[in-house]
C-alpha cells in the first residue's frame, strides 16, 4: 500500500493500519476496484453509505469510532471497507460476511442490519 499512498492526490484523513481482505471478497472482486475504493475510504469519501452514516463517519474520525464505507465494483457487486475503532486494521469484505464473528464486531448492529437489507 505504500506505493499507492505516494500516488494519492488527496491526503489521507486517518491511518488505516493493516489492510486485509476476506477470502470471499478476494475471490469476488477485482483488485483494482478494491484499491480505488480503499483510496476513497482513507480520504473520507464514504461511498454509498446513507447520509446519517456519513455524519457518523465524520464524528468517528474525531472520536476514534469505527469507520464504514460502502462501494460497488464495476460489475455492481457491493462491498464494504471497515476500519476498526483503534485504527489497527481496515477490512475489505462482502456484506454477507458481516454476521460472521471474525469480522469487525465494533460496527453497531443497527448499521449492519440497515446495510444488509440493501445488499
Amino acid at each position: 500500500m505504500k506505493t499507492i499512498m505516494t500516488l494519492m492526490q488527496t491526503p489521507m484523513k486517518f491511518d488505516p493500519g493493516q489492510t486485509v481482505i476476506t477470502e470471499a471478497a478476494k475471490q469476488a472482486l477485482l483488485e483494482h476496484d478494491c484499491l480505488c475504493a480503499w483510496e476513497r475510504h482513507v480520504t473520507g469519501d464514504w461511498g454509498d453509505v446513507a447520509t446519517e452514516y456519513r455524519a457518523e463517519n465524520e464524528l468517528a474520525l474525531k472520536c476514534g469510532l469505527p469507520l464504514l464505507s460502502v462501494y460497488c465494483d464495476r460489475a455492481g457487486r457491493q462491498f464494504w471497507i471497515v476500519t476498526s475503532a483503534d485504527r489497527s486494521v481496515t477490512t475489505i469484505l462482502l456484506p454477507c460476511e458481516s454476521a460472521q464473528p471474525k469480522y469487525p464486531s465494533s460496527l453497531p448492529q443497527n448499521l449492519i442490519a440497515d446495510l444488509t437489507k440493501t445488499a
